[in-house]
């Protein structure tokens, strides 16, 4: 069974992860996700969606490292960075 998200639920992540059973994928559309949410000044969004791949066993891409730590800093979040460097 295909569970449909519309985009009033806004879990875009979740979307992703549905679509990934489904068909041959690239871990690189999480990094474009991240950087998405960075540019567009969704600098929590970016966060939580770097900390999702890891919940659900993807490792997160040191592209991915450095757009969350980029809007990380931009946004003085010191104590996340070092989440986002443990990780």
């Amino acid at each position: 069974m295909v569970k449909v998200v519309s985009p009033d639920d806004g879990d875009v992540f979740e979307s992703l992860v549905l679509c990934c059973e489904d068909c041959n994928w690239d871990p690189v559309v999480f990094d474009m996700l991240i950087k998405a949410y960075v540019k567009a000044n969704m600098i929590e969004q970016g966060f939580r969606t770097f900390r999702r791949p890891v919940e659900v066993g993807f490792v997160p891409s040191v592209v991915a490292c450095n757009f969350c730590l980029n809007g990380l800093v931009k946004l003085r979040c010191v104590d996340r960075c070092w989440e986002v460097y443990e990780e």
